[in-house]
């Protein structure tokens, strides 16, 4: 009887895929990629806030009914009064750059994504339901 159990012991752990060294590797690049992503798509939201805000600004600023008056424009904790038209200068800027930041954020989690769905597709192939590797994107 210890023979056959040896046997069937024997062949239920050759029909397991085996984890490798590279296994292992690929699963970890996997788990770094995904909280890359998880940490810029928490940036995207971070800087289209910061956008809306100036949207709201320059349209407070169009609303104002004198264009002689001064506005008080945030720079870091202080506000600091100015003309509207350099206050409207001053968020068109901004505005450009953000968008430029969000912009690269977004390349860069649609690079990241894809490299991740390369992973999965690799290790899924080997290693099939033995392991899990979900992303926040998944759910």
């Amino acid at each position: 009887m210890s023979t056959s159990s040896n046997r069937a012991a024997a062949v239920a752990s050759d029909s397991e895929p085996q984890l490798t060294w590279e296994d292992q590797e690929r699963i970890n690049l996997f788990g770094r990629l995904n909280n890359r992503a998880d940490e810029l798509d928490e940036l995207i939201k971070i800087n289209k806030k910061r956008l809306d805000g100036f949207s709201d600004a320059e349209e407070s600023i169009l609303l104002a009914d004198s264009d002689e008056a001064p506005v008080r424009y945030r720079l870091g904790e202080v506000f600091v009064e100015m003309p509207a038209d350099k206050a409207t200068e001053m968020l068109t800027a901004a505005t450009e750059k953000v968008t430029a930041e969000v912009n690269k954020q977004q390349e860069e989690v649609a690079s990241i994504r894809a490299k991740m769905v390369e992973l999965k597709r690799a290790l899924y192939a080997k290693l099939g339901d033995t392991i899990n590797l979900e992303s926040g994107d998944d759910e």
